[in-house]
């Protein structure tokens, strides 16, 4: 049985250069990252099914997408067309043609650059000959009729000699299918939202024991950083050995990195090496800057350590910000905090929602109230009283309180005037 081997690097070019805390991009913008379209293939064996598969993963980004109005809030759709044709004769081989809906319930929604569409596909390409081949992607807007068009040439080649491997792809946790998202024809990405894993196939023919040596490194102030060695052992390997490996979460932070590995069988030995970045690409805004992260934290620090932290400078704050937070992520087993995340995700709401002429929003008292407390259950609101000032009661059910914020120069500025206890009206 033979195993068939695709390579197709995909690439729609963009520049990078992000590193943490020093970029200054809204989270919107850092989005523009992200190519609005972009795909992957990555080619596998299956020893249980004894085929080869080609994983195709298409990724869409709302905005690219006309979204009408429906019934159930908005919806696009999109149509793939996928063709491998031989590239001698240009006879079709496979055709693979499916369609998507994608449905969001409110407007913003629909022209997000942070939200993508994700479909993809398993193709059986196991009875396929080593020959070379083009393979015509198109991509249809059903609303707009739009399309996006994409030819790749590649060529297939046989698992059978010895010695020969594939490249390391980075994968999903669950399924293999590629996580990488393309910046420019050298460098690619991933989210640090994701859980993911290294992966690749060698095919080695021998009986003897495989040992793999994997070292992990990260590229900072200047320097290349080991964060990791370990070496693993299988014996008794199969004619096509497998490897894969998760990405720690203790190390997923934003930054640069390298997975080298090396691995031998016996007198064979082969080298392979990854370059990748890992990017927060929806990150708060006002996590993007080391001093605009640390100076809303005075609502929820003590007074002491309030003091304390003003005096930090440079690496010594840096790493004051770091272990604060993570000793309060509540979910270590992902790469995400979520408890800071939502802290940083009202604070943007605050600036966004609340700022004045002369004023940061999270400055303010509703926005110090809304980064606190969080979204009110329900606002009363007062624009254009006639026998009073503009007012607005912010009423939260869950924490049984209600706070009244006053306009008393009718300038917008609402100060906090009462934090009061919801009573119960209903009849005893």
């Amino acid at each position: 049985m033979k195993a068939q081997l695709l390579l197709i690097p995909l690439f729609i070019s963009f520049s990078m250069s992000q590193i943490f805390f020093d970029s200054q991009r809204a989270p919107e913008d850092r989005a523009a990252l992200k190519p609005p379209i972009y795909y992957s293939v990555l080619n596998y064996f299956s020893p249980e099914q004894s085929k080869s598969y080609v994983n195709f993963a298409l990724f869409i980004q709302n905005d690219v997408l006309q979204f009408n109005k429906s019934n159930r809030g908005f919806t696009a759709g999109y149509e793939v067309s996928l063709n491998f044709r031989l590239k001698e004769t240009k006879k079709t081989v496979i055709e693979k043609i499916w369609q998507e809906t994608v449905e969001e319930k409110e407007f913003t929604a629909t022209n997000s650059r942070l939200k993508y569409n994700t479909t993809m596909i398993d193709i059986d390409i196991t009875d396929l000959s080593a020959q070379e081949y083009l393979i015509y992607l198109e991509v249809k807007d059903i609303n707009s009729g739009k399309e996006f068009r994409r030819q790749i040439e590649e060529t297939f080649s046989a698992l059978p000699d010895q010695n020969e491997h594939t490249k390391i792809h980075l994968v999903a946790k669950n399924r293999l299918s590629s996580l990488e998202i393309p910046l420019s024809d050298e460098k690619s990405a991933i989210d640090l939202n994701t859980t993911f894993r290294s992966y690749f196939e060698w095919a080695v023919k021998s009986t003897d024991s495989v040992k793999v040596q994997s070292k992990i490194y990260v590229h900072r102030d200047g320097k290349e950083k080991l964060l990791q060695d370990k070496v693993y052992s299988y014996p008794n390997p199969s004619d096509i050995f497998i490897f894969n490996e998760p990405f720690p979460v203790s190390l997923t932070t934003e930054g640069e990195y390298k997975w080298r590995y090396l691995i031998s069988c016996g007198k064979q030995e082969i080298k392979l090496k990854k370059t990748f970045s890992i990017i927060w690409f929806n990150k708060p805004y006002s996590l993007l800057n080391l001093a605009t992260a640390v100076e809303p934290m005075m609502y929820i620090l003590p007074d002491s350590e309030w003091t304390s932290v003003k005096k930090l400078q440079g690496t010594e704050l840096r790493d004051w910000f770091r272990a604060y937070w993570r000793k309060r992520d509540e979910n270590p087993v992902t790469p995400l905090n979520e408890v800071m995340n939502q802290f940083y995700l009202r604070v943007d709401r605050a600036n966004l929602m609340y700022q004045l002429e002369n004023k940061d929003g999270w400055k303010t008292d509703r926005g110090k109230s809304f980064i606190l407390y969080g979204e009110p259950d329900k606002i009363e609101r007062q624009k254009n009283p006639v026998n009073t000032v503009p007012f607005e009661i912010w009423i939260y059910n869950r924490l049984n309180q209600k706070l009244t914020f006053v306009d008393a120069r009718r300038d917008n500025r609402f100060k906090l005037v009462s934090i009061e206890e919801i009573k119960d009206t209903k009849d005893e």
